[in-house]
C-alpha cells in the first residue's frame, strides 16, 4: 500500500548500477564511470555518476645478461654475439626496443661495445638496462723482443731491431722533439740508422707493430753518439830537422 503524505510519496527506493563496476570489484588500469539510478515507489529516477580513475605507476622490469667477453676467431676482426633480454610488468603490454648498441646475433668488433635496451608498459613506464661487450683480438700482435737503446761513435752504422709474433707489417718511427713521425722506407722488423753523428745524440725511435686487426707500439729506444776522439801532436823544435839533430813529439787526444 501506498499513503501519500503531504505530497511525499513512501516507500522502498531501490538503487540500481546502470554501468561501471560494483563495490568491491576489481577496476583495470584507466578511467571507469560508475553510473547509479535510484527509483521510489512512484517510478521516478534520479541517476548519479562518478569515475574511478586507477594509475599504473610500477616500471616495467627489464633484465640484461651479465657483461660478455669473447675473443675473434682466427682469420677475424669481429665476433658473433648471440645474447637474450627479458622483460615483465604488472599488467599486459609491456615492450622491449635496442636504445643503443648491437642486436644478439650481430658481429661486435675489436674493444668494449656497450648494449643498452629499453622496456616500456602500456602506461608509458621505462625501465632500462646495460651490459658490455667485450672483443679481444684472437690474433694479437705480440712484442717478444724490445728495442733496447745503442750507443756508438760518429760515423758508425747502428741497428734497432724488434722481434714480435703475429705480425703482418712495421713501420719504423722517430721523435722529433714534438710528435712521432713515421721513417720512410724502415718497414722491416730492423731499422739502420747510417753514419751516426753528435747531432743525433739521444734520438729516440720506436716501431709499430700490426697485426690482421690490431697496432701496437714498442718501447722507446734512444740513440747515444760519442764523437770520435781529436789527436794533436806537439814538437819540441820545428819538425824540419837537420842531421844529427832530435825532437820530442807528445801527442795531445780530446774528445
Amino acid at each position: 500500500m501506498i499513503i501519500n503524505i503531504g505530497g511525499v510519496v513512501t516507500g522502498p527506493s531501490p538503487l540500481s548500477l546502470l554501468s561501471g563496476i560494483a563495490p568491491g570489484g576489481t577496476f583495470p588500469i584507466g578511467t571507469t564511470t560508475n553510473t547509479y539510478q535510484v527509483t521510489d515507489v512512484a517510478g521516478n529516477t534520479a541517476t548519479c555518476s562518478f569515475n574511478v580513475t586507477v594509475n599504473d605507476t610500477q616500471n616495467p622490469t627489464i633484465n640484461c645478461p651479465g657483461n660478455i667477453t669473447v675473443t675473434t676467431p682466427v682469420g677475424s676482426c669481429t665476433a658473433v654475439v648471440n645474447y637474450t633480454v627479458t622483460s615483465s610488468d604488472n599488467c599486459p603490454g609491456v615492450t622491449q626496443v635496442l636504445q643503443s648498441g648491437l642486436a644478439s646475433g650481430s658481429s661486435f668488433p675489436l674493444g668494449v661495445n656497450t648494449v643498452t635496451w629499453k622496456a616500456t608498459d602500456a602506461a608509458g613506464n621505462i625501465s632500462t638496462c646495460s651490459f658490455t661487450v667485450t672483443v679481444n683480438d684472437g690474433q694479437l700482435p705480440v712484442i717478444t723482443s724490445q728495442p733496447t737503446n745503442k750507443t756508438a761513435c760518429s760515423g758508425s752504422n747502428v741497428t734497432f731491431s724488434v722481434t714480435s709474433t703475429n705480425t703482418t707489417s712495421y713501420q719504423w718511427q722517430s721523435f722529433n722533439g714534438s710528435a712521432w713521425n713515421d721513417i720512410a722506407g724502415a718497414t722491416t722488423s730492423s731499422y739502420t740508422v747510417s753514419n751516426v753523428n753528435v747531432g743525433m745524440n739521444t734520438n729516440s725511435f720506436r716501431v709499430k707493430v700490426t697485426g690482421l686487426c690490431t697496432t701496437v707500439t714498442s718501447n722507446v729506444a734512444t740513440l747515444y753518439v760519442n764523437p770520435l776522439p781529436v789527436v794533436s801532436l806537439v814538437t819540441s823544435i820545428p819538425p824540419a830537422l837537420l842531421p844529427g839533430q832530435t825532437l820530442n813529439i807528445n801527442s795531445n787526444v780530446s774528445i
